[in-house]
């Protein structure tokens, strides 16, 4: 299967299930408005916890990466955590409030914002976490988060990456002297 193939194959299996979340959203729509505080957090975990299950798509990673992940490929062991900038539960929350939703909806939501990642070690992983609360939150400054927990990201090039994989040291030297971002763009 050629690379375009295997695109377009994994955008339909994630708009199939994007069809199938959007029913669920639906049917536990009316009860969520009217849940109490830990209904709504379980609702919320369980339909953030189908958006972790959607397929990756092809252009999932944003190009941010941390400074102290691309520290971790000097020793050729690269220590790589997908931090993804919009997190599962306010995903979720954000699909429970659509006025109208659909799986080309959601389709949409999740190719434009929900599936967007970069790559943090671990322990900022965990660290980015722990400011990712809804009153944090701010769609339109995504990068706040990453300040608050003392995360410096870069945006690198896909060819950047390819040729971090292949421990090419100069690119990784050039990347590690380049300067963090001031902003997210998606």
């Amino acid at each position: 299967m050629n690379n375009q193939s295997k695109k377009e194959n994994q955008e339909q299996k994630a708009l199939e299930r994007c069809e199938a979340l959007a029913e669920l959203v639906l049917g536990v729509k009316d009860k969520y408005k009217n849940a109490t505080d830990n209904q709504k957090a379980f609702i919320e975990t369980t339909i953030g916890a189908a958006l972790w299950y959607l397929p990756e798509l092809e252009n999932s990673f944003t190009g941010y990466i941390s400074i102290n992940c691309l520290k971790t490929f000097k020793d050729g062991k690269p220590k790589i955590s997908e931090e993804h900038l919009f997190p599962r539960k306010i995903s979720a929350r954000e699909l429970l409030k659509e006025k109208e939703i659909n799986g080309n909806k959601v389709f949409s939501l999740y190719k434009e914002k929900f599936c967007k990642l970069c790559f943090v070690t671990s322990e900022e992983n965990k660290q980015a976490k722990t400011h990712q609360k809804p009153e944090n939150f701010e769609p339109h400054d995504l990068i706040k988060i990453y300040n608050m927990a003392n995360i410096s990201l870069i945006k690198i090039t896909k060819e950047e990456y390819n040729q971090l994989k292949k421990k090419n040291k100069d690119i990784l030297n050039e990347l590690l002297n380049r300067l963090p971002i001031k902003e997210i763009l998606l």
